[in-house]
């Protein structure tokens, strides 16, 4: 019975997570265990009361629950180490991507909307998704390699490659699949693909030939400074870690603002204009479907919250979609509301996170908000915006994140 349970659970959450959460929110369970394949008597938790009990709280950390993307960030990229090491990693990295006047970032993005968007037709339909992953991938490859113009084609085209044989979130949850039977098989195209992308990375490292604005750049002079101890084999994970991360769920969240905007009717609003307003509309996108739906934390020992005992091993799920949609501290969380982010009252503590929590907060927080904000206001420049389906948007599993269905399909038609 037991059994019947955990796969009748994981099935639900991994075809519908939002859903899955929907049916506690539905009965006002907002903190709650449940078994799923890896993870037994796993703790999921919405109320900030007790999400600010797991952040202070020593023996959960970060890292530990999350070596199953071991495959495709490496043994010791930033999301899988914890402790000591993490915060000394990070804080070269952060300090890249907290920059307070980013206009490296801001020309970067400006310039490939505008390569990307030349291959787009008016009154055609297209996946936004898919069109937003074009340009900040493209910005993303230069932020962080520095690449020359030739160099550029070259990663980009081996990164696609790679990033096409992984798509279905499979990979990560049926380890059966994780099996090398040859260079013709999905793993082992796989394999293939990130072997590609790893040697020519190593390769651009050893030829310390990057652009001194770049993130790479500027982890190697820090560590010939004496500043940071990493080896070449963990930058270059650490490179790839943050080219994967670093566009898709931009992209995503990019996709989530517009659609919510087309399903409201508020596209053609007037206070678009202002840079404030579509911050608003940005964040509350991402209260309404946060793309990462929960962080993890496991035990390293015995350990209480909220009155329940976390075994040692056992993971805990600080949940940003039950926290953004909680009841007591959202009037109306199940509409989608850009006002609430400019009234002046910041979300209660621990009631807001789409970019994580504590110490373990996304590194390119800053970058991704500043850079959703560009792409916002060049779509809408395009011209009159259209959703392909007259049905609210849903949402659908993409790899680890959440994005429209079908990649938020659209069409535009040209003010010009």
């Amino acid at each position: 019975m037991q059994l019947f349970e955990t796969v009748r659970n994981a099935a639900s959450w991994y075809r519908d997570p939002y859903g899955f959460l929907d049916q506690r929110i539905a009965v006002g369970n907002y903190d709650f265990r449940v078994d799923l394949p890896g993870s037994n008597a796993a703790m999921f938790v919405g109320s900030p009361e007790l999400i600010d009990e797991v952040i202070r709280n020593r023996n959960l950390v970060g890292g530990e629950g999350l070596r199953f993307v071991q495959p495709f960030t490496g043994p010791r990229a930033l999301i899988v180490i914890s402790g000591a090491e993490h915060q000394s990693r990070r804080r070269p990295i952060q300090k890249v991507f907290f920059q307070s006047d980013d206009r490296w970032m801001i020309e970067l993005t400006e310039r490939y909307f505008d390569l990307v968007s030349r291959d787009l037709t008016a009154n055609r339909v297209f996946p936004l998704v898919r069109f937003y992953e074009q340009v900040t991938l493209h910005t993303i490859i230069d932020y962080v390699l520095g690449v020359k113009e030739h160099e550029h084609a070259a990663i980009f085209r081996l990164l696609k490659n790679w990033m096409q044989s992984f798509e279905s979130p499979l990979w990560l949850f049926l380890k059966p699949l994780q099996r090398n039977f040859g260079s013709l098989t999905p793993w082992g195209r796989f394999l293939r693909e990130r072997e590609a992308v790893w040697n020519w990375i190593h390769s651009h490292i050893q030829n310390a030939a990057s652009d001194s604005r770049s993130v790479l750049a500027r982890l190697v002079a820090d560590r010939n400074a004496g500043k940071l101890q990493i080896s070449d084999e963990d930058l270059v994970w650490q490179c790839i870690e943050l080219l994967l991360f670093g566009h898709d769920t931009t992209a995503c969240g990019s996709a989530w603002v517009v659609m919510h905007l087309l399903d409201n009717s508020m596209s053609r609003t007037k206070e678009l204009d202002s840079a404030h307003y579509r911050e608003a509309c940005i964040k509350e996108a991402l209260r309404y479907t946060p793309m990462v739906v929960h962080v993890t934390r496991q035990a390293v020992a015995d350990t209480r919250i909220g009155g329940e005992t976390i075994r040692k091993g056992q993971k805990v799920f600080p949940c940003a979609y039950l926290a953004h949609h909680h009841r007591d501290h959202y009037e109306r969380p199940d509409v989608f509301d850009p006002g609430r982010f400019i009234a002046g009252n910041p979300p209660p503590r621990s009631s807001y996170f789409p970019f994580g929590i504590g110490s373990r907060i996304c590194v390119g927080m800053p970058f991704a908000l500043g850079q959703m904000n560009i792409l916002l206001r060049r779509t809408l420049d395009l011209g009159r915006l259209a959703k392909a389906s007259q049905e609210q948007t849903r949402a659908q599993r993409k790899f680890i994140i959440m994005a429209p269905e079908k990649g938020g399909l659209v069409s535009y038609e040209s003010l010009s």
